[in-house]
Order: C-alpha cells, then structure tokens, then sequence
C-alpha cells in the first residue's frame, strides 16, 4: 500500500514565508517578481464551501517556471491547511530532494519527457494515496511540457484521465494561470479558476453527444479531452479578462510594494 510523500511541516511554513512572505524573509518571492497576483472572480459557485474531506485534484496549464509557485499562492487562498501533493520529473528530485519534504514525488520519464511504464504506475499510486489522506491535495500540470497558454488544443499526459476514470468521487479544479505585462514595470499574475470536474459530468457530456455509446464506462481518453475542454474554457475567460486590464474584476491574493517607479511614463 502506497502513501502520500512525507513532508516536514516547518519546511513547509518556510516555503510559504518565502514564496508568500512574512518572517523572516519579509516581502515574499511572487511580490518581488510580480506586481500583483490576481484571482478572477466570481469563483465557482460552491467552491469555499466544499466539503473538508472532498477528494480533490487541481490541474493547471504550464505556462512556465513560476507555475509551481502560482498554484503555492492559490493553494493558500483556497485550502489553507491542506497539504499540496504534486508530481515532479524524477531526476529533479534526485538533483533537489528537499522538494520531496515539501509534498513533491518523482516520475520517471523517457527521453521525450513522457512517464515510463513504472513512473505511470508510481504516478496513479502515489496520487491516489494523496486523495485518499483527508490532508492532502493533488496538484499537477497534466500538460507535462512549459506551453503557450494561448495554444490550442491543449493536450494531456493520460494520467489524470485515468484517475478520472476510475474514481467517481474525485472532484478536479481547472485553474488558468498567465503572466501578462498591464500598465506597470512589473507582470501580473493571472489566476482563474473554473467550474469543477467529476466523472458524472464526463458520463452525461457523453450522452448528451451520443446515443450509441450505450451504458460502456467512459474511458481515460474521454475524461482527458473532457478535461482538456473544461480547462480551455477557464484559460478563454481569463484571457479576456487580462485583455481588459480592469483590476475590478479581480480579487488580490498577493501584491508588491506600489511605488511610482513602477507605473509606465506618462501613465
């Protein structure tokens, strides 16, 4: 029987200090880099007010290296306490294994960067073990390779169509995530968060489209291009959103130090 990676609750707090900030690193590392992270609103209906024990999986795009630290500040927002469980490429672990006390475990992949038969299995294992502990949370980017978050279609690793398939407790969150320049020397980081998934939403999409499919389960590849969608739709509605440059119709969930120097010329 697998479990969840065993973490180390003060490295945990030291890396929410450090990316968040708070002592002893003062201003966080997302505030140094960014002028403000924003959160779309309104979020789904329902979701600060999940169940505590809700199994629960959060899937985002992968625009780029700031990704893990995103989804930190978001994890914070949403589900304080809980543990954030989160695949990673196995070699680097090996090269940093102190992520793996910050609730990170490896994947074995190939050479173009796909999971290997046995790092599919440690996938699919550790992660159901991490949704089974009422702690925990899966976060992931079923992408696997950093892309544009303006690239369609998107496509997915398999894995996180698997556990849909065969799991129809499992809730999973589609979060969109950019990085835009607005008005100011320093990005925004763009957060939105869409309507969750379950396996009864892949099983009616599917009747609704097709008659014939009959009472056979849905399969993996289903819930992959279900998901797929879900996914496209949240990063289409924060695109527009990012495009208005209206802070109002986000909520701030993290902000640097606003000094004039910061603002353009002229504006």
């Amino acid at each position: 029987m697998s479990a969840p990676p065993r973490t180390s609750r003060f490295l945990r707090w030291g890396f929410r200090r450090y990316v968040l900030g708070g002592f002893p690193f003062g201003k966080g590392m997302l505030a140094r880099a960014f002028h403000a992270v924003r959160l779309l609103e309104p979020l789904p209906e329902g979701l600060d007010e999940e169940e505590p024990s809700e199994r629960r999986a959060f899937y985002l795009n992968h625009p780029g290296w700031w990704d893990p630290l995103a989804a930190a500040a978001l994890a914070e927002r949403l589900r304080p306490g809980r543990v954030p469980v989160a695949p990673i490429d196995a070699d680097v672990l090996r090269a940093a294994p102190v992520l793996g006390w910050l609730g990170v475990f490896g994947v074995e992949r190939d050479a173009a960067g796909r999971a290997t038969a046995a790092g599919a299995k440690t996938f699919l294992r550790t992660a159901r073990a991490a949704l089974d502990d009422p702690g925990c949370d899966l976060w992931l980017t079923p992408e696997g390779t950093f892309a544009s978050p303006d690239a369609r279609p998107l496509r997915f690793a398999p894995g996180l169509g698997r556990l849909v398939s065969r799991d129809s407790e499992l809730v999973c969150v589609p979060v969109a995530v950019r990085y835009d320049f607005w008005t100011e020397r320093r990005p925004e980081l763009l957060l939105a968060v869409g309507a969750p998934v379950r396996l009864g939403d892949v099983e009616g999409d599917r009747a609704r489209r097709s008659a014939a499919a009959g009472d056979a389960p849905v399969n993996a590849g289903e819930c992959s291009r279900f998901l797929e969608g879900r996914l496209e739709a949240t990063l289409d509605a924060l695109t527009v959103a990012s495009a208005s440059r209206d802070p109002a119709r986000f909520r701030s969930i993290g902000r640097g130090a606003s000094r004039p120097s910061d603002s353009s010329p002229g504006s």
